[in-house]
């Protein structure tokens, strides 16, 4: 091959990434003004990290903000013990302390630290007057080995009176540890997939445009998606998840601590919604009451007619400011009427 034509290749090839370039701009600039990305907080690439014993967990002194359009400017902030909230030191300095399991419901997806149900708790039970602090280890995703797990390995250090799971419907199922932390063993919080993942809304806009395709394609996704979550409520799956409550609340026992359970609802379960019922927490509280586990079903207080006000936005099971005000307000009356306020 000829100088000459090696250079004319390498110059068509050099105009080519210029064009590829150029129409990707293009692209990514259309996108941004065109496409609103109002229905999605989701977490920005950096935020988690492997862990061995939990799959991942939040990056300690991580610094972010959620990337969702309409929740960009709310703040997550990671301390130095990989919990989104303040400082706490292990070992009890406060007269009461509670910890708070749970997953994004816990954590406060789309919502700022000071909104979220165990902030506002928090903040209430001191205003009355009481010498207490709670710990808020909500990770999103963690389903309820992970919470056990973490509370095994740290969370007991904090030497809690007062044991909250906030749990979800999808809490009886076994993650797969070995295989999230190959995941976020795998994933470079400084690379070009983090850039991609916080910056490029071209990328989001094709994931989104494939998720909305896969979920086309199922027929009634919301009968197939509870089929599948209310299946974890029965048989093998149920009496599993049961055993490890019940173990996990006779732990707490033997450590003089109380267990709470707080039961988060999906709103198609409303009656004023798509009304697929209750067995889940039927379930709850009776295991809950013959095992002498304290249970907050939230469905009483969130099933009203107007029960949007309470939600994020397109959202069935993360709350906003005025639900989270509830949640707390329920949970501070139910620990104030069992005399666990000290």
């Amino acid at each position: 091959m000829t100088m000459k034509k090696r250079s004319s290749r390498r110059n068509d090839l050099t105009l080519l990434i210029i064009v590829l370039i150029v129409c990707f701009i293009v692209l990514e600039i259309t996108v941004r003004s065109l496409w609103d990305e109002h229905d999605n907080y989701g977490y920005p690439y950096g935020l988690h990290i492997a862990d061995e014993n939990l799959g991942y967990r939040y990056k300690p002194g991580y610094v972010g903000y959620f990337p969702g359009k309409e929740y960009s400017d709310i703040e997550i902030r990671i301390n130095s013990q990989g919990l989104r909230d303040y400082e706490h030191a292990f070992g009890k300095s406060q007269e009461l302390r509670i910890l708070g399991l749970g997953d994004s419901v816990t954590f406060g997806s789309g919502t700022d630290l000071e909104d979220t149900y165990l902030r506002q708790l928090e903040k209430k039970i001191t205003e009355n007057g009481y010498d207490a602090e709670v710990i808020k280890a909500g990770v999103n995703g963690y389903e309820f080995d992970q919470q056990y797990n973490y509370y095994m390995a740290e969370g007991y250090k904090y030497e809690p009176d007062i044991v909250i799971v906030g749990i979800v419907l999808n809490d009886p199922r076994e993650p797969d540890i070995e295989a999230l932390y190959k995941i976020y063993s795998e994933r470079d919080p400084s690379g070009i997939k983090t850039f991609i993942g916080n910056y490029c809304k071209l990328c989001k806009f094709v994931y989104s445009l494939m998720q909305n395709n896969q979920q086309i394609n199922e027929t009634n996704h919301d009968e197939l998606y509870f089929e599948r979550v209310y299946s974890l409520w029965q048989g093998e799956s149920w009496e599993s998840y049961r055993t490890r409550l019940i173990d996990f609340n006779n732990l707490l026992k033997s450590d003089n601590t109380t267990l709470v359970l707080v039961a988060f609802p999906y709103t198609q379960q409303f009656s004023n919604s798509l009304d697929y019922g209750t067995e889940p927490q039927e379930r709850l509280r009776v295991a809950s009451e013959t095992n002498g586990i304290i249970f907050i079903d939230l469905m009483e207080y969130l099933d009203v007619v107007d029960y949007e006000r309470y939600y994020l936005a397109n959202d069935n099971l993360h709350l906003n400011v005025e639900g989270y005000a509830l949640v707390s307000d329920v949970i501070y009356e139910e620990l104030s009427g069992k005399n666990l306020l000290k």
